[in-house]
């Protein structure tokens, strides 16, 4: 009798397929999301020449937000990283993802709005947070998948 309970108990469980889905997909939304990331660090690189063209930033201007974004991305990851062991690694990377958008969306609406008269060095600063937190983005992505 017992051996019959335990056999209904068992068929009616999760469908065998959906650990497998949750895999999957967890791969996925990681993997596009943090394709997103790289895409707003090449967005930058590809968008230099036309400002430099348009604003008259100087090389040494990206120059130097390229270091800045480097060191503090490495800088970052020891700070950054051990979060999605100490907490939720979904909540880490969406929290991190979150902070990075905001700051996109603060970056992009300076560039086309108080891009004149020295207020391009607010780059900078802005540009040193987005490193920060899109640095505590790929441990806890790694945590996930």
């Amino acid at each position: 009798m017992a051996q019959q309970e335990s056999k209904a108990v068992r068929n009616v469980a999760v469908p065998r397929h959906s650990k497998r889905y949750y895999q999957v997909s967890a791969f996925l939304w990681t993997f596009l999301t943090y394709v997103c990331l790289h895409a707003v660090r090449k967005a930058f690189s590809n968008a230099t020449p036309n400002m430099k063209e348009y604003y008259g930033y100087s090389t040494t201007f990206f120059g130097i937000m390229n270091t800045l974004f480097m060191l503090f991305y490495a800088i970052g990851m020891f700070f950054t990283g051990p979060l999605g062991d100490i907490y939720h690694p979904g909540r880490v990377f969406f929290v991190m993802t979150a902070l990075c958008s905001v700051t996109q969306f603060v970056f992009g609406g300076m560039v086309t709005s108080v891009t004149q008269g020295g207020w391009y060095y607010f780059y900078y600063p802005l540009w040193v947070v987005n490193a920060i937190f899109q640095s505590g983005c790929w441990p806890a992505g790694i945590l996930i998948v």
